[in-house]
């Protein structure tokens, strides 16, 4: 799908909440319970394994196998022995290993953020935990016509 430099949809969806780091669904399964749509988005091939089992049969959510990044393609991505530190940013990933953690490295299909807001619209809330990469959703919103009322965002970068 072609993607214009600004992202058209800006209606405010109400009812959809987008949970970009989905990890286990524990966010995502409190957002179903109130009556939201939901989109999520992980990088992580067991996760996305897991939450498809978790969900299955639940046509209020969306599961995305993908990395946000830049660019086309794929992108490298670390998982790390603990779920909750998985990334695409190998500085990170160094950080991690710093911590007492490991990692192993994959190759994960890029998913652009924008063909997200693209197919369906600008959401009501959006939720992010992608370790260290937040500044590419960041910029994203930039090109936006709208957007979402309420955004959170896990993070310990100092200098976006």
């Amino acid at each position: 799908m072609a993607l214009s430099n600004r992202v058209q949809r800006n209606c405010v969806r109400e009812d959809l909440i987008f949970d970009v780091g989905l990890h286990k669904g524990e966010d995502a399964a409190y957002y179903l319970r109130k009556g939201f749509r939901v989109v999520g988005i992980d990088a992580n091939p067991d996760l996305i394994e897991w939450n498809r089992k978790r969900f299955a049969g639940n046509e209020r959510i969306t599961i995305i196998f993908g990395a946000i990044a830049q660019g086309q393609g794929n992108v490298r991505f670390f998982v790390d022995k603990q779920s909750t530190w998985g990334t695409v940013d190998p500085d990170w990933a160094t950080r991690n290993v710093r911590l007492g953690s490991a990692h192993h490295e994959i190759e994960v299909p890029i998913f652009d953020i924008r063909e997200a807001f693209q197919r369906w619209g600008v959401p009501y809330y959006l939720k992010l935990d992608i370790e260290g990469r937040e500044d590419v959703i960041i910029d994203a919103l930039a090109e936006l016509s709208g957007l979402p009322a309420f955004i959170s965002m896990e993070s310990e970068k100092v200098d976006f």
